[in-house]
């Protein structure tokens, strides 16, 4: 791919990051922080980044090695409960979505994304329990898609990169992925704090629509004469129809959206 043309002169990359560079980070805060308050009832804390199987095994094995250590933690089975009913709606909303997609329609997620702000910020979670660190995610990036990411950007130092997420950053912290990636512009949702902990939620990026919008704002600015993206989920195809675009790279999830005719480059990556 090193000597692809079709790769060379791009202005302007726009790439997602959840689920396409690393597994969704707000997902993974979600999975810590629903195990921290489990594994307080039996003296211990979780620590790293978890995925939703991950959650579970943790579970299972803290049961299976630590029962006889459990205490019934008022604050945290309060919360476990809180976080659980909030999870089964967060789910049910979540295949509705995935199905809406699937089928051709569009549902956003800012109903799912209010409602997982409204939870942290209901319970009082600490600022910094909502931020993963640096060495955390650099640890946890998909290397395929990094080095699809390296080569592109290798052909033109100078080329800007604009990251849009869905991910629930926090307020006055820099993304550590920005670092990274080398990321020169990034949107994302951001969690609010008061007093060191969450107390509300603005959302900005919060389906395929304002993707689009916040990347024609980009180009209005930028105007590159050739555009690439990197996307991964259903929200991101409203990206296709920006102006010149001409390289594309995408997950097998989208592929059958993805008219490989249209473009000097399609490039799929299995992550």
């Amino acid at each position: 791919m090193k000597d692809d043309e079709s790769l060379k002169d791009i202005d302007l990359l726009i790439i997602d990051i959840d689920d396409s560079f690393i597994y969704h980070r707000t997902v993974a805060v979600a999975n810590r922080i629903f195990l921290d308050n489990f594994l307080g009832l039996f003296g211990t804390r979780a620590e790293g980044f978890f995925t939703t199987k991950e959650t579970v095994i943790e579970v299972l094995k803290v049961i299976y090695r630590r029962l006889f250590s459990f205490r019934p933690r008022k604050n945290n089975l309060y919360n476990l409960l809180v976080l659980s009913g909030s999870a089964l709606l967060l789910h049910a909303l979540n295949l509705t979505r995935v199905a809406v997609n699937m089928l051709g329609g569009r549902m956003s997620n800012r109903t799912i994304i209010g409602l997982w702000a409204d939870t942290v910020a209901y319970l009082g979670i600490d600022c910094d329990e909502c931020i993963i660190s640096k060495e955390t995610v650099k640890k946890n990036i998909y290397p395929e898609m990094k080095q699809i990411y390296d080569e592109i950007k290798s052909m033109d130092p100078h080329m800007f990169v604009a990251a849009i997420s869905e991910n629930l950053s926090v307020e006055g912290r820099k993304d550590p992925i920005m670092g990274i990636l080398g990321i020169d512009f990034m949107k994302t949702n951001m969690l609010l704090c008061k007093k060191g902990k969450i107390n509300g939620c603005k959302k900005d990026v919060c389906d395929g629509k304002d993707k689009r919008r916040i990347a024609e704002e980009i180009i209005m600015i930028r105007r590159p004469k050739k555009v690439g993206i990197i996307i991964d989920d259903y929200d991101d195809l409203e990206l296709l129809s920006l102006k010149d675009v001409k390289v594309v790279v995408y997950s097998p999830k989208i592929e059958r959206f993805i008219d490989k005719k249209r473009y000097d480059a399609a490039i799929k990556v299995d992550v």
